[in-house]
């Protein structure tokens, strides 16, 4: 799935953006889902991962202030740990993907 994605970038990312994902791993992917219990928790944490590695291939492309808004209301909205420590850890992306992309701009 992450290969055709990825091949097709642009037209998923406008199709199923940031907020798109951030929605289907609270609502399908979270703690307090309700689930069937088809799912192991370890499967459960492998999608999670799995759709926060899309959010981060999309935003390390360019990132807009809705999309970073999207994110700051995930993790503030959010009530499960595990969920919290990966938006901030995906926060944690973005601002340090920023930084050395600016730093980057400012070597030239």
């Amino acid at each position: 799935m992450s290969t055709v994605i990825k091949d097709n970038r642009k037209l998923f990312r406008k199709k199923y953006g940031v907020q798109f994902l951030l929605d289907t791993i609270r609502l399908y992917y979270g703690k307090n889902s309700h689930r069937d219990g088809d799912l192991s928790e370890d499967d459960i944490r492998t999608i999670r991962a799995s759709l926060c590695g899309l959010i981060k291939y999309y935003i390390s492309k360019g990132m807009s202030q809705e999309e970073m808004h999207s994110i700051l209301g995930y993790i503030a909205a959010i009530g499960d740990e595990d969920q919290v420590k990966q938006g901030v850890k995906l926060n944690f992306y973005v601002l340090s993907h920023r930084l050395s992309y600016k730093m980057q701009g400012s070597k030239n």
